[in-house]
C-alpha cells in the first residue's frame, strides 16, 4: 500500500528564489569583466618608441609621445561585453588594439621636442602603425620644433687637447632614467559614464522584474494551498480515464450490500453539491470514514502499514469520533486509547487537511475504488461471496478471541514466537501490552518490530491471527487445562521413545483428554519434520514450485503454517495460501505431505 506523501511547497520556493537571484545578479556578473581606458596602452607605445629609435642608432633622450584621438560613438550603446559593430571592434578597447580601425575619426601621434632623421621617422611610423592599426603612408605623426643650437667658446688648452694625437678613453654615459609616461587626467570619460548608466538600467529593470515575480509567486502559493484549491484538484483526479469526483464515493457505497445503513442513490438523480469550505472537508472525511467502516480490512491495512506516530497523525486527520468507529474494531482498546491520546496533540490547518486528504485519496482509496469498480463490472458468484464472508468472519472471530485471552496463556504462546507475530498479537490484545512485552525474551527486538512498516497483506495477517487463536484453543483455553502440566508433558515427550510417548499420551487422556490432545497437536508436527528451522525450510523449498510447496506445508496443522509462510517470498506465500485454502487435504494426504516435508528437510540438512 502506498503511503500518502504530503508534498511541501518549500522545494518550489527554494527553486524560485535561486532563479530570481540569478536574474538579479547576472548584470553585475557580466559587468564585472575588466575593461581598460583607451589611454592604458601608452606604456606599450613608449616602449615600442624607445626600442625602434635605439635600433636606428638614436643616442638622445627618448622623446615624450602624445596621442590625440576623437571617438566616433555608434548610434546604439550595446550591453555589457557586447560588440558595437563589425568595424568598430570592442566598445572599450585599449589604445593598442587598433584604434584606427574605423572606430575613431582621427588619431594623431605627436613627438614633443624631438629631431629625427627621415630613416628614423619612417621606421617609427612603420612600427607605430602596426601597433595602432594606422597606415604608415598617411600623415599622422608630427614632431615638435628642434631646440636651437648653442655656441660654447673653446680655450686654447682644450683645443690643444682635442687636436692631440693621444687616445682618450671616454666613459660611456649612464642610462638616462625612464621618462614619466603617466597620462594626465583628462576629465570625465563619456564611455565610462555610458557604461555605468547601462549597467544601472539593467539592475533597476531586474529589480522591478524580481518584485513582480515575488508578488506573483506568493499569490500563486497561497491560492494553491487553499482548501478549495485542494478539493478542486481532488475532483480532477482520474480513475481509469474518467474524472473522479468525491461525490462518486456515494455511488460506491452501493457496493456494500451487507450494510443496512446504506441508502443507494438513484441513478437518475445527481448528488447534491457539497457546501464550500470546511464543511466540504468534513463531508469528505465522512465519506472516507464510511468506506473504512464498511471495509474493515482497508482500515486494518492502513493501520498495519504505519508506525504509531504515523497512525496518530492519520487519526488526528479523521478526528476522535471517526477514528473510534473506523480503527476501534481493528486496533484493540489499549492501542486505540494510546493513539487517540497522541492524536489529540496534533492540530492541522484547513490547507493541510485538504492536502493530506488529497494524498490519502490518491495513494490509497483510488486503488481500492478501482478494484471495487472492476468487481462491480464482473461480480463474483454466490459461492465466492460466501467463501469471502466466511473468511472475514473467521478472521474477525480470531482477532476478537485474541483480545480476550488471559495474560499467562498469551505469554506461553508468544515467548517462542517471532517478533512479528508477537507484535501483531499484542496490538490486538485488550490487556496491558507494554507489561507483557517486557516479560518476553527479547523486548528490544519487539520494540524494533513495532517501529517497522511491513507491507503485510490482509490475508497473511488474518492467517496469523487464526493460527494464534487455534494454538490458544489447543492449549485448552476455556477448559480445565493446567498449562504448567502441559509444558511439563512436552518436556517429557521430547525425551521419550515413540512407543513410550504414545503410551504416556493415552494414560494422560484418561484423566485429562484436553491435555493429551493439546500435547499431541503441539508436539508431533514439529517432531516429524525435525523442528522446522525456518532457514532450513528456505533452503529446502527454494527450488520448489508453489504447488509442491503447498502440498508439503499442508501436512502441518494450520497454526504451524503461518510462521513458515512468512519467511517465504511474497509471491510464493500468496500462491501457497490460495492453494492451501482451496484444497484442504484429507488425513491421508496430510501424512504423505509430512513425510514429503521431512524428506526435503533431511535433504537440506545433508
Amino acid at each position: 500500500m502506498d503511503q500518502f506523501n504530503y508534498t511541501s511547497p518549500k522545494p518550489q520556493r527554494l527553486i524560485m528564489r535561486i532563479f530570481l537571484a540569478i536574474l538579479l545578479f547576472w548584470p553585475a556578473l557580466a559587468g564585472a569583466k575588466s575593461f581598460d581606458s583607451p589611454l592604458s596602452g601608452q606604456s606599450e607605445v613608449a616602449l615600442l618608441l624607445a626600442n625602434t629609435l635605439k635600433s636606428q642608432g638614436y643616442q638622445g633622450d627618448i622623446p615624450k609621445v602624445e596621442i590625440e584621438f576623437s571617438l566616433n560613438l555608434p548610434k546604439s550603446i550595446p550591453g555589457p561585453g557586447k560588440q558595437a559593430g563589425k568595424q568598430a571592434g570592442l566598445f572599450f578597447p585599449k589604445i593598442t588594439e587598433k584604434l584606427g580601425a574605423g572606430g575613431f575619426e582621427a588619431v594623431k601621434v605627436k613627438l614633443a621636442s624631438s629631431s629625427l632623421t627621415s630613416a628614423q621617422t619612417a621606421a617609427l611610423k612603420t612600427a607605430l602603425g602596426g601597433l595602432l592599426g594606422l597606415d604608415p603612408q598617411k600623415d599622422w605623426l608630427t614632431q615638435g620644433e628642434a631646440l636651437p643650437a648653442i655656441t660654447i667658446p673653446v680655450l686654447a688648452e682644450e683645443q690643444k687637447a682635442i687636436t692631440s694625437t693621444e687616445t682618450l678613453i671616454i666613459p660611456e654615459p649612464e642610462d638616462a632614467p625612464e621618462p614619466d609616461l603617466t597620462p594626465e587626467p583628462l576629465g570625465p570619460d563619456p564611455a565610462k559614464e555610458a557604461r555605468f548608466k547601462t549597467l544601472l538600467a539593467w539592475i533597476w529593470g531586474t529589480a522591478a522584474l524580481l518584485v513582480v515575480l515575488m508578488v506573483g509567486s506568493t499569490l500563486w502559493l497561497r491560492r494553491s494551498q487553499s482548501p478549495k484549491a485542494d478539493l478542486k484538484q481532488l475532483r480532477k483526479l482520474k480513475l481509469e480515464e474518467e474524472n473522479l469526483d468525491f461525490s462518486e464515493l456515494k455511488e460506491f457505497k452501493e457496493l456494500f450490500k451487507e450494510s443496512e445503513k446504506l441508502a443507494p442513490i438513484p441513478a437518475e438523480e445527481e448528488p447534491a453539491p457539497l457546501p464550500e469550505g470546511l464543511t466540504e472537508l468534513e463531508q469528505v472525511k465522512n465519506d472516507l470514514g464510511d468506506l473504512l467502516r464498511w471495509q474493515p480490512d482497508w482500515a486494518l491495512e492502513l493501520a498495519e502499514a504505519r508506525n504509531d506516530q504515523e497512525l496518530s497523525k492519520l487519526m488526528a486527520l479523521f478526528g476522535p469520533e471517526r477514528s473510534k468507529e473506523v480503527f476501534g474494531p481493528v486496533l484493540g482498546p489499549e492501542r486505540l486509547r494510546k493513539r487517540l491520546e497522541s492524536a489529540a496533540e496534533t492540530i492541522y490547518r484547513p490547507d493541510e487537511e485538504g492536502s493530506l486528504l488529497m494524498e490519502l485519496h490518491r495513494g490509497f482509496f483510488l486503488e481500492k475504488l478501482s478494484i471495487l469498480k472492476a468487481q462491480k463490472e464482473s461480480p463474483k458468484t454466490q459461492a465466492e461471496v460466501a467463501q469471502d464472508q466466511a473468511e472475514k468472519s473467521e478472521e474477525a472471530a480470531a482477532f476478537a478471541f485474541i483480545a480476550q485471552v488471559p495474560e499467562e496463556e498469551l505469554y506461553l504462546l508468544l515467548k517462542k514466537e517471532t517478533p512479528l507475530i508477537q507484535s501483531l498479537a499484542l496490538r490486538h490484545w485488550a490487556g496491558p501490552s507494554e507489561e507483557l512485552a517486557q516479560r518476553l525474551p527479547d523486548p528490544l527486538a519487539l520494540e524494533a518490530e513495532n517501529k517497522k512498516r511491513r507491507p503485510l497483506s490482509n490475508e497473511l495477517v488474518g492467517q496469523i491471527a487464526q493460527g494464534l487463536a487455534g494454538r490458544l484453543e489447543a492449549l485448552g483455553h476455556g477448559g480445565e487445562l493446567d498449562l504448567n502440566r502441559l509444558e511439563e508433558s512436552l518436556i517429557l515427550l521430547a525425551d521419550m521413545a515413540p512407543i513410550e510417548r504414545e503410551e504416556h499420551l493415552l494414560a494422560v487422556a484418561e484423566d485429562q483428554p484436553n491435555l493429551a490432545e493439546a500435547a499431541r497437536q503441539a508436539f508431533y508436527p514439529w517432531e516429524e519434520v525435525g523442528g522446522l528451522d525456518p532457514s532450513l525450510l528456505i533452503r529446502a523449498t527454494g527450488a520448489l514450485d508453489p504447488q509442491t510447496l503447498a502440498q508439503a506445508l499442508s501436512g502441518l496443522a494450520k497454526p504451524l503454517q503461518e510462521p513458515l509462510l512468512f519467511h517465504l517470498s511474497k509471491e510464493a506465500r500468496s500462491q501457497c495460501i490460495k492453494i492451501l485454502r482451496a484444497n484442504p487435504p484429507a488425513q491421508g494426504a496430510r501424512l504423505r505431505a509430512r513425510r514429503l516435508l521431512a524428506m526435503l528437510l533431511k535433504g537440506a540438512e545433508a
